[in-house]
């Protein structure tokens, strides 16, 4: 009946009884109210709904707070599938007071599925409004905490901790919360006990990314058991973990010496191995990570005495361009800020990975999606000249015509025709 157009609050009544005695449901498309939705559906022992595509009358809110009412649904639901429905900051919420007040596994794991998909599509202000609930960050790591005493590697877990990294993500007051909590003790912990689960350490680090973001919690990162840890990730095969893990680091360093409290020989070395790490990185075959925008980069591309540190930046910045073409139109020209960045120094500053790089970022920032399918790859070389005006690479003693460029894409170790021969 719904995909034909024919469910309604009309034709919905069939189903208010109890003599069909619904498992299963499919509403998608259904032009039905809240309501009706509540009187039909949910007094029935459902373990599947799939309600993608409704119509705007009925909103998450509405399908959660409806499934709510029936306790034997809150216990037993196995899948829920709300695609297309309006997502609302007042359903995160409820998703949350619904997981604090219940214990059980499968309830558990559906709420945490949805908050972790819903912290991701809302806005960065009700993300951090919804993290800045101290309740929601203490009932998540506890998740956390009861899943690592387990020993326990589970689609909970997941859950939780991407839910954890979307809340975390450009909200100071949501970090803090999670240290003062013991998030980053615990956090070691997962590290620690789950050494071969990459899917495992690329959610961790990617949250202690989002810490190591805020200026005010630098000194609680300061720890050196946490920061040797973070440098054996470094050297990780897998370049998910290696990337994240180098951002902490890049984050860390980028404060300068006086803000550095360990160990200044331990900061000399991390630079050298930042640097030499991201060098050796592959270029990844799709993205890794998504960012609400480049903020978090802007203070790093100001680090001229740690090339190590910028060079993590506009690595990302290149790679996030490389994979999302929404970002290759609306963030390339974060121009004003970055380009007046690298202007104000002596291009000598540079090192010459991270002038490729900028020059990546600015080469597709100038060319329309268009144009870049239409380029022409003759042996692995491409004309740069449509941004070669941006650096005068002869400054280096390079000339400008041509750089190679590995078939996949903008590849890191690019080598100047007359400069460095590829090996």
């Amino acid at each position: 009946m719904a995909f034909h157009g024919l469910l309604n609050d009309g034709t919905v009544g069939i189903f208010r009884g109890n003599q069909m005695r619904l498992k299963r449901a499919c509403i998608r498309k259904a032009k039905i109210s809240a309501v009706a939705f509540r009187k039909a559906f949910c007094h029935h022992k459902l373990v599947e709904l799939d309600a993608t595509g409704v119509n705007a009358d009925i909103t998450i809110t509405d399908i959660i707070s409806g499934l709510g009412s029936n306790k034997w649904i809150q216990q037993n639901l196995q899948c829920l599938v709300l695609n297309s429905l309006t997502l609302s900051f007042e359903a995160a919420k409820l998703v949350m007071q619904w997981l604090c007040n219940h214990e059980d596994q499968n309830m558990q794991r559906m709420a945490v599925a949805i908050i972790s998909i819903l912290a991701a599509k809302l806005s960065t202000e009700q993300t951090a409004q919804l993290g800045a609930e101290l309740f929601i960050v203490r009932q998540l790591l506890q998740i956390v905490k009861q899943k690592t005493n387990q020993n326990s590697v589970d689609t909970t877990l997941k859950f939780t901790l991407s839910a954890l990294w979307n809340l975390t993500d450009e909200s100071p007051t949501t970090c803090r919360h999670f240290i003062e909590n013991q998030g980053l003790e615990l956090f070691m912990r997962v590290l620690e006990s789950f050494p071969t689960e990459s899917s495992i350490q690329q959610k961790v680090l990617g949250l202690l990314n989002n810490i190591a973001e805020v200026q005010e919690l630098h000194s609680e990162l300061m720890w050196k058991d946490f920061i040797d840890h973070i440098s054996s990730l470094l050297h990780s095969v897998e370049v998910e973990v290696s990337y994240f893990a180098a951002g902490i680091i890049a984050h860390l360093i980028s404060r300068g010496e006086q803000a550095w409290t360990l160990s200044r020989s331990q900061r000399n070395s991390l630079l050298d191995d930042l640097h030499s790490a991201i060098l050796k990185w592959p270029t990844p075959e799709c993205e890794m990570v998504a960012y609400r925008s480049f903020n978090p980069f802007f203070p790093l591309l100001g680090c001229f005495t740690t090339p190590g540190v910028q060079l993590w930046a506009v690595w990302a910045m290149q790679h996030v361009c490389s994979k999302n073409r929404m970002y290759q139109k609306r963030e390339l020209c974060f121009s004003f800020s970055s380009e007046i960045l690298f202007y104000k120094k002596a291009i000598s500053q540079l090192c010459i990975e991270v002038i490729f790089l900028k020059n990546a970022i600015c080469y597709r920032a100038v060319c329309s999606p268009e144009k870049e399918t239409e380029k022409k790859f003759h042996g692995g070389r491409a004309t740069l000249q449509p941004f070669l005006h941006h650096f005068p690479l002869r400054m280096l003693g390079t000339p400008p015509q041509h750089v190679f460029f590995s078939q996949k894409g903008f590849c890191l170790r690019a080598c100047v025709l007359a400069g460095r021969q590829r090996q």
